[in-house]
């Protein structure tokens, strides 16, 4: 059975389009998507924040990392900082190093899930371990 040569060329389009569709939703796919993480420092019980250093981690790799400071006088750090990063959907670990001007520094260590379970931003309230 000989297979028409139009329809072999038809056939042979297809399944280049298929595979360059399929090839570009990978791409795209692979690049992750946008999302805010929060960081609440309402509860920390001091305001005299004055850095924050962020690393964010999956596994052993380090994803992101981030610094933030504030003005070293009382109450000059936000109550939230914002933070906007691109991630693919999976497990991840954020490590906080939040340093004061009157206090030594604070370490902690918080997992997470991206897209977040309770949807929208991830937020993470940042207080002294009890």
């Amino acid at each position: 059975m000989k297979l028409d040569p139009v329809l072999a060329r038809r056939l042979a389009t297809l399944v280049l389009v298929g595979f360059l569709g399929f090839v570009l939703w990978r791409l795209f796919e692979s690049r992750g998507s946008e999302v805010d993480l929060v960081y609440d420092f309402s509860r920390l019980g001091r305001t005299d924040l004055y850095e924050l250093q962020v690393t964010l981690g999956q596994g052993n790799d380090r994803i992101r990392e981030a610094d933030f400071r504030y003005p070293p006088r009382e109450a000059a750090a936000p109550l939230q900082q914002r933070h906007r990063v691109r991630l693919r959907d999976g497990r991840y670990e954020a490590i906080f190093v939040l340093r004061f001007a009157k206090a030594p520094e604070l370490k902690l260590t918080l997992p997470f899930e991206i897209p977040a379970p309770q949807g929208g931003p991830a937020v993470f309230t940042l207080a002294p371990p009890r």
